[in-house]
């Protein structure tokens, strides 16, 4: 009898739902999955910001440098331009009187001097006063060139400056002059560095130790550009 009794004791007492026993049953009917699109970012941000920094690296390092000497061109004094004595030369006037009829005489007055004349730079602007003079502009990254035309007598006056490397750097980082496949060049390292940039600051957010302390750097960073930009630019 008093064993009949244990064995029922026992049984009730197993198949009797405590409160945390109820707790962990609710609480793992309610467990949803975990959502896979978390570690897709993480681990697509780390491939791309690999694959991006290979070559934004290079890029940021030489804009870096040029925008270095940009802000301090008084570094490097000796490689300013150099000038090229003014020069001088001639045209017929029968093909100068054929330029300047087409339809587009500045064009062709300037194709036809950088043709005959060691000029640097490409067209950029003329102003020609008819059976008198043109005055043409050349200019470019490595050099610029200035030249008059006489109409009436074919005499020819042109000056070529030389830049040299300080200020060739300064146009490369600026793009001036530069040609339509430089400047596409600079968008797509602008492109680039804004996605390493965007790579790694998504990256930030998964590093859970650091997390504290690069949103706090992140703020102080934002707060010293501000004071900078409000208290010491005029």
């Amino acid at each position: 009898m008093d064993s009949e009794l244990t064995v029922g004791n026992q049984f009730e007492a197993s198949t009797v739902e405590t409160p945390s026993r109820r707790r962990g049953e609710a609480t793992s009917t309610r467990r949803k999955p975990r959502s896979k699109v978390k570690p897709r970012i993480h681990k697509y941000s780390r491939a791309l910001h690999a694959y991006v920094s290979a070559f934004a690296f290079i890029i940021l390092m030489f804009f870096a440098a040029s925008g270095l000497l940009l802000n301090h061109p008084e570094w490097f004094v000796s490689n300013e331009k150099t000038e090229v004595p003014e020069r001088v030369a001639e045209i017929s006037l029968e093909v100068l009187d054929k330029a300047e009829n087409t339809n587009n005489p500045e064009v062709a007055l300037a194709n036809l001097v950088q043709e005959r004349l060691p000029l640097r730079g490409v067209f950029q602007s003329a102003e020609i006063f008819p059976g008198e003079e043109a005055f043409l502009r050349f200019s470019g990254v490595k050099g610029s060139s200035d030249v008059i035309i006489n109409l009436e007598t074919g005499g020819v006056e042109y000056e070529v400056e030389t830049f040299g490397l300080t200020q060739i750097i300064h146009n490369l980082h600026r793009g001036k002059d530069s040609g339509t496949v430089w400047k596409g060049l600079i968008d797509v390292s602008a492109i680039l560095i804004l996605a390493l940039s965007l790579f790694g600051f998504c990256l930030m957010f998964f590093v859970k130790q650091r997390l504290a302390k690069n949103l706090l750097l992140l703020g102080l960073s934002l707060v010293a550009l501000s004071v900078v930009y409000v208290g010491f630019v005029s």
